[in-house]
């Protein structure tokens, strides 16, 4: 299933971040089977706001990889701020532009 845009009332960010971690592993597993290309699995789920700066660094990881072999230009999603709402949605729209390039590129 793709990326839903989830707002908090609709399951909150606990539940945003394992719809997201789950689309991770579809456009992996798309790469795979389509491009003969094995990517890195990184450790992005589950998510601790303890570790938001460690998330955030294996997360651009692991789009940084999903573009290059998807041949698709990223952007930096490492600044991502968990405490102010209106960059955090900026976050969200950025991801979503990219899950949804891959999932186009990719045919998923």
């Amino acid at each position: 299933m793709p990326l839903p845009q989830i707002q908090f009332a609709n399951g909150g960010l606990d539940k945003w971040h394992w719809d997201h971690w789950n689309d991770h592993l579809e456009i992996l597993s798309a790469v795979q089977s389509k491009l003969n290309v094995s990517l890195n699995q990184w450790p992005i789920f589950p998510f601790t706001p303890e570790s938001a700066d460690t998330w955030l660094r294996l997360h651009q990881a692991m789009h940084f990889d999903m573009n290059n072999a998807i041949g698709l230009p990223g952007q930096d999603l490492t600044g991502a701020d968990f405490n102010n709402p209106a960059a955090l949605d900026a976050f969200y729209d950025m991801n979503y532009i990219e899950h949804s390039n891959a999932r186009e590129a990719l045919g998923i």
